[in-house]
């Protein structure tokens, strides 16, 4: 039976489906290289908005391309995304560049899948301008509607104060305005988003600290470093804490750790990551490219094998930790001490060499591989 047009549409859609994490790691790794103001290494605070923006976007294309229809109107994500971009200080047109980047590498796809799947030229072309017209569509709307979200999103108050933290936080100032904040304290950054987020981070800063809103969800803010964050309020919103450090720049350093905190919990969902828990995941996330074929050059045969290989990378994490010992990590693991051993040694099989050389690597490998989870390529099976 010949392959009609809806069932093309249908595969595409089935392929976005099964490769999002990679269409996504790909088309940012591009935005990085073409638009650097939107790199999450220049503003690590990016990371999580743009991720949840764009797969918000992929799945809005995804109902659109299934009803043939064009979008109705951009996401939530993505008007948060204008929002933040605006506080930043990023031009929308840098925004919208990104947007036409996510669009090629879509319509790329599209192609590829379109042509491998129909030898059919007419059935091919009806599916392509089904995918166009919902793909052309969208990137219309949101390069009509973006500017004036943005636009709007400059003039407010919260903008203004905003702005006066940044120009701490880039070293344009050493004053914050409109504020009794004291930047000669030992600070803690925090980042609060969610429902309750604002409410989170009122509770933290109620003694004297500083709450600044960067989106409706999403709050800046610092304490003195003792007067929190150990009692942290029960709240819908999560947050991460940067460490503690002092004076201006201190300011600075410890606000960066709690963003780049906040990007790891994207992925971890931990409602609560403080960065000194987490900065080896932050170095994975940085350059996640570089940490899945540092992941894959360390681990080799141990990087697959389903949930027998989860097993045993579990077991070898654990006599790491344990500082190689049988008895500590069955211990941890509630294993017998001859389990152990056996996984050790089906692990070491696997390695090609004993667990005890190149233990940090090793050991590091093992937290990536856990913090990277389906995104690593299965060496085997």
């Amino acid at each position: 039976m010949a392959v009609t047009a809806r069932q093309l549409i249908d595969a595409f859609i089935d392929q976005i489906t099964a490769s999002v994490d990679e269409i996504l790691d790909e088309t940012n790794r591009l935005m990085g290289e073409a638009v650097p103001t939107m790199d999450i290494t220049a503003h690590p605070e990016l990371a999580a908005t743009a991720e949840a923006s764009s797969r918000a976007s992929l799945d809005l294309l995804m109902d659109a391309f299934r009803n043939r229809a064009v979008p109705a109107a951009v996401p939530p994500e993505g008007i948060a995304e204008t929002r933040m971009c605006a506080r930043l200080g990023i031009p929308v047109s840098d925004l919208l560049d990104t947007y036409r980047i996510a669009h090629h590498q879509v319509w790329r796809l599209a192609i590829d899948v379109v042509e491998r799947a129909s030898p059919v030229p007419e059935v091919r072309a009806e599916a392509l301008r089904v995918i166009a017209h919902s793909l052309y569509g969208y990137l219309g709307l949101a390069s009509a509607v973006l500017p004036e979200v943005y636009a709007s999103a400059r003039s407010t108050r919260t903008h203004r104060l905003l702005a006066s933290v940044r120009r701490v936080l880039e070293g344009v100032s050493s004053e914050l305005e409109e504020t009794g904040y004291d930047l000669r304290a030992n600070h803690v950054g925090l980042v609060a988003w969610g429902a309750d987020a604002g409410v989170m981070i009122d509770a933290l800063t109620a003694a004297g600290g500083l709450a600044v809103m960067v989106e409706d969800e999403t709050v800046w803010g610092w304490i003195a470093a003792g007067s929190g964050p150990d009692d942290i309020p029960v709240a819908a919103a999560r947050l991460a804490i940067g460490e503690p450090a002092r004076g201006l720049g201190g300011f600075r350093r410890t606000h960066i750790d709690a963003i780049r905190g906040q990007a790891v919990a994207a992925r971890t969902g931990a409602p609560v990551t403080r960065y000194r828990d987490v900065a080896l995941e932050w170095l994975a996330l940085s350059d996640l490219g570089g940490a899945r074929a540092f992941v894959d050059a360390e681990l080799g045969l141990l990087a697959g094998g389903g949930a027998r290989g989860a097993r045993l990378r579990e077991t070898v994490a654990a006599y790491l930790v344990a500082g190689q010992s049988r008895a500590a990590a069955a211990a941890a693991l509630g294993v017998a001490d001859r389990t152990v051993a056996y996984r050790l040694r089906t692990a070491e099989e696997r390695l090609g060499r004993p667990v005890y050389t190149r233990s940090t690597e090793l050991a590091i490998a093992l937290r990536w591989a856990t913090f990277l989870g389906p995104n690593l390529p299965e060496s085997a099976t």
